[in-house]
C-alpha cells in the first residue's frame, strides 16, 4: 500500500480555470490526488508525521499530454522506400527510447496515432507492466486508409462500408485504444492529395458507429476542408491537423458552418504539428539538424493557421495542440514544450491558455478527462514539476525538475 505523501512547491497550476496557487501543495494517496491547493490548507498540522517533498521556486502542474505522436515511426518512414530501411525490431527499440525520453520531457500521456503492426500496443503494455519507462500510451495501432491512400504502407486498406467495418473489428481484436482513419490524403505519401477526401460520409459514419459500439473514440487525419466537413458530418470525435486546405492543397478554405457544427457536437480540433524551427531564435541548437529542411512558405501558412485556431476557439470549438512527433524533432524530445513556447511568443496565446491546451483539453479529447489533465481530487497523480513559473515565462516548461506517475517519482529527484 502506497503511503500518503505531500508535494509542496512555490506554486501550483491546476490546469482548470487558469488557476494559479502561490505556495501550493498536493496530497497524494494510493496514486491519486486527494487535495491540491494552498499549502496551509493541504499540508498536515505542524508536528504531524508526514512525507513532504519540497520544490522551492518551482511549479507543479498536471503532466503534459501529447495527443498525437508516433513513437515508433521515423520521419519519412511512410514513404515505402524508407519503411523498408527500418526493421520491425529496430522500430520497436527506437520506440522504447522515444517513450523514455518523452516522459523525461514532462509528457506523462501520449496518444500514438499510427504505428506499424502492434508496436504501439506492445509499448503501451510494457509501460503498464513496468518493463520500460514511458508515458501512458493510448494506441491506435494501424490506421485505416484507402488503397494507395495516406500512409498505406502501415495501414489497413479499406474501400467500402463493409471493408472499413471489418478493419475496425480487426483493430479491436488487436487491442487498440481508439481508431485512426485517414479522411484525406497526406503530405508524406506520394500520390495522395492533401486537399481531397478519401472517404464518403457513409464510410466514415460506418467507422464511427462500429468504433463507438466497442467503446472506442475515432480520430480522423484531415488536412483538406472536403474531408474535414465529411468527418464532422459523420460524427468523428477528433479532427487531426484540421488545416482547412482547399481541393488543390494550395490555399485555405475555412468553412465556418462546419466549425460551428464542431462546436455544437463537441468535435475536437487537434492541431497536431511541430512548429517551424525558424520561429525560434535557438532552433540551431535545439532542433535535430538532420531534419532541418522546411517547405517554402511554411512559416506564413502556420501563422495564418494560428488565426484560424483563435477564430475556432471563439466559435466554441474544443481545441488542443499536439506535436505529430516521430522520434523527436527537438533536443531531448522537448517537442511539446517548444511548441508551447512558439504558441506564446509567436502566436500571442496566453501561457495559461496554452497550458490548458496541453493538459485539460487533450485529456478531454482522448476521453480521459475524468482521470487526467487537472490537479483535482480523484485524478491520477501524474505531475510535472518545473523550475520557475510557466504562467509568466512559458520557457520554464523546458526546465523539468521531476515527473511523477501515479504519485511515484519517475524522473528527477
Amino acid at each position: 500500500m502506497m503511503e500518503e505523501m505531500y508535494i509542496r512547491a512555490g506554486r501550483l497550476i491546476t490546469g482548470a480555470d487558469h488557476e494559479v496557487v502561490e505556495d501550493g501543495a498536493v496530497r497524494i494517496e494510493e496514486g491519486k490526488i486527494v487535495a491540491a491547493g494552498p499549502a496551509t490548507e493541504v499540508l498536515p498540522p505542524a508536528g504531524a508525521e508526514a512525507s513532504v517533498v519540497r520544490y522551492d521556486d518551482a511549479t507543479i502542474l498536471p503532466g503534459l499530454i501529447d495527443a498525437h505522436v508516433h513513437l515508433t515511426i521515423r520521419r519519412g518512414e511512410t514513404v515505402p522506400r524508407h519503411a523498408a530501411e527500418v526493421t520491425d525490431e529496430q522500430a520497436l527499440l527506437l520506440g522504447v527510447r522515444a517513450a523514455r525520453q518523452v516522459l523525461a520531457a514532462g509528457v506523462t500521456t501520449v496518444r500514438d496515432c499510427a504505428a506499424r503492426g502492434r508496436h504501439a500496443q506492445a509499448l503501451r503494455d510494457a509501460v503498464e507492466e513496468g518493463i520500460i519507462a514511458g508515458p501512458r500510451i493510448l494506441a491506435s495501432g494501424k490506421p485505416i486508409t484507402t488503397t494507395a491512400g495516406h500512409i498505406w504502407p502501415i495501414s489497413y486498406e479499406a474501400d467500402s462500408v463493409t471493408e472499413v467495418r471489418r478493419a475496425v473489428r480487426q483493430l479491436v481484436k488487436e487491442g487498440v485504444d481508439f481508431i485512426k482513419v485517414c479522411a484525406t490524403g497526406g503530405r508524406m505519401t506520394p500520390g495522395s492529395v492533401m486537399g481531397r477526401a478519401q472517404y464518403s460520409v457513409e464510410e466514415l459514419r460506418a467507422v464511427v458507429e462500429d468504433a463507438h459500439r466497442f467503446g472506442l473514440h475515432v480520430a480522423a487525419h484531415a488536412l483538406g476542408t472536403e474531408g474535414i466537413v465529411r468527418a464532422v458530418e459523420a460524427g468523428i470525435d477528433t479532427i487531426e491537423h484540421c488545416t482547412w486546405l482547399d481541393l488543390d492543397s494550395e490555399g485555405v478554405a475555412f468553412d465556418e458552418e462546419a466549425a460551428r457544427m464542431m462546436a455544437a457536437q463537441g468535435t475536437v480540433a487537434n492541431f497536431a504539428s511541430n512548429p517551424p524551427w525558424q520561429l525560434l531564435e535557438e532552433y540551431d541548437e535545439a532542433a535535430d539538424q538532420s531534419l532541418s529542411a522546411q517547405p517554402a512558405g511554411l512559416v506564413s501558412r502556420v501563422r495564418h493557421r494560428w488565426q484560424l485556431v483563435k477564430r475556432m476557439r471563439t466559435l466554441g470549438v474544443p481545441v488542443c495542440f499536439a506535436t505529430d512527433s516521430g522520434y523527436g524533432a527537438w533536443r531531448d524530445f522537448h517537442d511539446l514544450s517548444y511548441l508551447a513556447q512558439v504558441l506564446v511568443e509567436q502566436a500571442d496565446f496566453e501561457p495559461l491558455d496554452v497550458i490548458e491546451m496541453l493538459t485539460a483539453a487533450p485529456a478531454q479529447a482522448i476521453g480521459w478527462g475524468d482521470r487526467l489533465g487537472t490537479l483535482a481530487p480523484g485524478k491520477i497523480a501524474d505531475l510535472l514539476v518545473v523550475s520557475g513559473n510557466p504562467a509568466s515565462d512559458i520557457r520554464a516548461l523546458h526546465q523539468v525538475q521531476a515527473v511523477y506517475q501515479g504519485g511515484v517519482l519517475a524522473v528527477g529527484s
